[in-house]
């Protein structure tokens, strides 16, 4: 019998399934050099299960904020690392054109300003530019992006919505243009005419591969609703608002209402008289009787005279994650000690928060998302 020479090891030959939980539990960047190992690592890693497996994974474990200071260089955070300062990873190599919105669906981020969009994958670095998509009018718009995926048909699909207002002087816009772009075609088409004017301050709220937005509905110039976009028959649908103390009417007109994602539910955060925050969790999606509140505490004085405020995650010590002043402040609320703490970024000071994503092999190089595998 050959003899093994010394200091060698031994690889053992494991079984499919079991590399398959290895290699689910790496990050991205790993999984990339390690489909250049051999032809069936390579298919192993493309089939479309495993994207699938990894992702869950990834969205339950490792979510990231993506930061930005210009609009053009962006960095990425873990804020789940039990840091006193957390530390920004510098995303992308080549600058991107300026960007001011940014949602994510599936580890995809769709990067958006006035005159142009991209579908990003920051983890496997692939960018996308969407086609053009003009607009009647040239002054006087205001646009929202989402970014949606339909698990039946296996396909991710971008929303711009245009409002277009006749002046500055109008509150609400006379007219509101739907256009919807799928991934791997490279063409707008319009939707007719929504009932609703849909607030384009800010970009959809994924949860699910369902964007969500805030809006109002037209006739009415008080009553906001929570609508989705149906990604799979292209309707915008209206969201139930949780049931209240109030003989279950809606929450107090007077109260800023913002909409964010917590362990992966809907989530709305009410901010009403003294500055008392609420936040609320739809924990069975489409189910109104499962809001339930989660949380109820005060901002301490020194944050009260900061105009914008929105829940954005949960951490795994059980904090939540706010973010504050114009998307340039992040605070943890501890709901064990009721306290309010600020989050700092090291060697940043003057910086935005862009979004949040959660890393993912899905490709934008097919209509799916899902990288063809080779033939062995």
């Amino acid at each position: 019998m050959e003899q093994r020479s010394k200091g060698s090891t031994a690889v053992p030959n494991l079984p499919l399934d079991v590399i398959m939980i290895i290699l689910y539990r790496l990050p991205v960047k790993c999984l990339l050099r390690f489909r250049c190992v051999c032809k069936s690592w390579r298919n192993l890693i493309s089939e479309p299960s495993f994207v699938e497996m990894h992702l869950r994974r990834s969205i339950e474990n490792n979510l990231n904020l993506i930061i930005s200071k210009d609009f053009f260089h962006f960095y990425s955070i873990d804020y789940n690392v039990c840091e006193d300062e957390k530390r920004a990873v510098k995303l992308n190599e080549t600058q991107l054109p300026n960007f001011m919105r940014v949602c994510s669906c599936n580890g995809l981020l769709c990067l958006s300003n006035r005159d142009n969009a991209f579908l990003w994958n920051p983890s496997t670095r692939e960018v996308k530019q969407l086609p053009d998509c003009p607009v009647k009018f040239q002054s006087g718009i205001y646009y929202s992006w989402g970014i949606g995926y339909d698990p039946k048909a296996n396909e991710y699909k971008v929303i711009r919505i245009a409002n277009i207002y006749k002046s500055e002087l109008h509150l609400f816009p006379h007219q509101t243009e739907v256009m919807i772009c799928t991934l791997g075609t490279d063409l707008w088409r319009s939707l007719e005419n929504i009932p609703w004017f849909i607030d384009s301050r800010v970009s959809a709220m994924v949860v699910g591969g369902v964007p969500h937005w805030l809006a109002t509905k037209r006739g009415s110039c008080i009553k906001q609703s929570i609508i989705s976009f149906d990604v799979r028959v292209e309707e915008f649908r209206e969201v139930q608002w949780p049931m209240n103390n109030c003989n279950g009417q809606q929450f107090c007109l007077l109260s800023r209402i913002y909409l964010g994602v917590i362990r992966g539910c809907l989530s709305i955060l009410s901010r009403g008289f003294g500055e008392c925050l609420e936040i609320y969790v739809m924990k069975e999606y489409g189910i109104r009787e499962s809001w339930t509140k989660e949380f109820k505490f005060r901002l301490p004085i020194e944050y009260r005279d900061v105009l914008y405020s929105m829940s954005f995650g949960f951490l795994k010590n059980g904090e939540v994650l706010l973010l504050q002043s114009f998307r340039t402040k992040l605070l943890l609320y501890n709901p064990e000690n009721d306290k309010v703490s600020d989050v700092s970024v090291r060697g940043y000071r003057d910086w935005a928060i862009l979004g949040s994503y959660a890393e993912s092999l899905v490709s934008l190089e097919s209509k799916n998302g899902i990288e063809e595998p080779q033939q062995v």
